[in-house]
């Protein structure tokens, strides 16, 4: 009997290994964009380089830490940096499992670990070596804290949500941002309530305190880059939303979700609720009707779902308004960081619905019949970059001590990378190309705005023959050609 008990929650076991395993098999690729390339340059400084470096670029020092830390132990290799990617994932499946499923219900635990996994954001972040997973789990666990917070009030709860919501201001800026809207939530409740209005002041007190020699940092930081960022077009509420959940939603999906949601609250509160007909006298017949209410009850549970959407859409609109405002500092990827808080919000309104494991069930069929040829792509578009990426390093690999590497790329943040270990010269305009008579052998591994004709036509006029090596490899997104220089 116990067993048939736990059936259901055997089988969300063996759904969860299955989502953690597609994703864990994505880890073995050396093949780093420029952006995880900055992370694997950075977490080869010491730790006050580490600070100082990353205080210079606009994300806060806590992820590439952790990244330092793990790489410093198993040491630096392409599986290694993703798998601390990776490691949120694996957090929040077990966590939805146990914990949330016990909480908020199998509806609610099930649509958090189906995208966690394999949404169409998720699929991205889960490997992404960069900060975006780790700051999505702690914004969650700060959220579920801050429902511990509402519902049971402990001590701990406090503690728990201060040190969960610190970290994840110290991953990523927009992470602060959405912690701050549940800080904003519990001080207003509080002050209105008139009750623990000297925890509350505590928990802002120390979070001001802790984070305040970061701030410093972000204002220097931000203010340096107004008018000067790389973002240049801005994001759209809907960019936002069909980013955390998917664009294969249409407008009649997005409706009845928004129709589930205000039924959902007007459920918990009491305004409406379902009523047995006592004229149905076979046991055999389910008869109910929907009986409408004048008297709300108060709900925990609603203040929860209502700091869930203040903060999801909340974080949004700080990054639209500061864009449209000053400048543009916010892309869509930013919001990934309040995507578990939205599922879970998202699972909670299908939990409270009226035949809900019907319309969970119906949810994620859909979704996962969406995802499917998302994943495909994104599975085959990294075994190429990565088997292309692996071309160029076997060829740097095979370069002797004194060998010389010259290339084209502008940001050195590439090379610094793929070209530790050796030397290299960064030759911007081939009218400049030059080899040095000095015994050295010097290879060219160069994007495609260079031809061979025009490489192999400048290395002549020096007495230089010019070998190609490599038609078509790849370094992050960029072509690579490879040639040998032979005097």
């Amino acid at each position: 009997m116990r067993i048939i008990k736990k059936f259901p929650r055997i089988i969300a076991a063996v759904y969860a290994i299955v989502l953690f395993y597609v994703n864990f098999i994505r880890i073995f690729d050396e093949a780093l964009w420029l952006d995880e390339a900055f992370t694997g340059n950075i977490i080869r400084l010491n730790i006050p380089g580490l600070l100082e470096a990353t205080a210079k670029d606009v994300h806060p020092p806590l992820y590439y830490i952790i990244t330092k830390a793990f790489c410093a132990i198993v040491g630096e290799k392409g599986w290694s940096l993703h798998f601390v990617s990776i490691v949120p994932l694996a957090v929040i499946l077990v966590f939805s499992l146990t914990v949330i499923w016990n909480k908020f219900g199998a509806e609610a635990a099930l649509i958090v670990m189906t995208f966690t996994s394999i949404s169409d954001a998720a699929l991205r972040f889960n490997v992404e070596i960069r900060m975006y997973s780790w700051a999505a789990m702690l914004v969650f666990f700060s959220y579920y804290y801050f429902y511990n917070i509402l519902v049971e009030n402990r001590v701990r709860d406090w503690v728990l949500f201060s040190v969960f919501s610190l970290a994840a201001a110290y991953t990523h800026y927009y992470a602060l941002i959405a912690v701050a809207f549940f800080y904003a939530f519990l001080f207003f409740r509080n002050i209105v309530q008139r009750k623990d209005i000297k925890r509350i002041l505590t928990t802002i007190v120390v979070a001001v305190v802790v984070y305040l020699p970061w701030l410093i940092v972000l204002v220097k930081s931000l203010t340096a880059r107004i008018n000067n960022y790389w973002i240049t077009e801005n994001s759209t509420f809907a960019d936002c939303f069909n980013f955390l959940v998917s664009y294969k939603f249409t407008i009649g999906i997005w409706l009845i979700i928004a129709v589930m949601f205000v039924l959902a609250i007007a459920y918990e509160i009491g305004i409406l609720h379902w009523e047995k007909d006592k004229e149905v006298s076979s046991q055999y017949i389910a008869g109910y009707h929907l009986f409408v209410s004048k008297k709300a009850e108060s709900s925990e549970l609603v203040l929860f779902i209502i700091a869930g959407i203040i903060s999801v859409v909340g974080t949004m609109a700080v990054g639209i308004g500061i864009s449209a405002l000053l400048s543009p500092f916010f892309v869509t990827r930013y919001i990934y960081v309040v995507g578990p808080v939205a599922w879970l919000v998202l699972g909670i309104v299908f939990s409270k619905m009226k035949l809900s494991i019907a319309w969970t069930t119906i949810l994620l069929v859909y979704s996962i019949y969406s995802f499917i040829p998302s994943y495909k792509a994104v599975y085959y578009e990294d075994l190429d970059i990565s088997n292309r990426t692996n071309m160029v390093r076997s060829i740097v690999a095979n370069m002797g001590e004194n060998d010389v590497i010259i290339t084209d790329f502008e940001d050195p943040t590439m090379p610094d990378y793929y070209f530790a270990g050796k030397t290299y010269e960064r030759v911007l305009d081939l009218n400049n190309l030059v080899i040095p008579d000095d015994g050295k052998n010097y290879w060219l591994i160069v994007g495609d705005t260079w031809s061979y004709d025009d490489i192999a036509s400048k290395l002549a006029e020096q007495g230089v023959e010019c070998e190609n090596i490599l038609d078509y490899g790849l370094l992050g997104h960029t072509k690579i050609l490879g040639y040998k220089c032979v005097k």
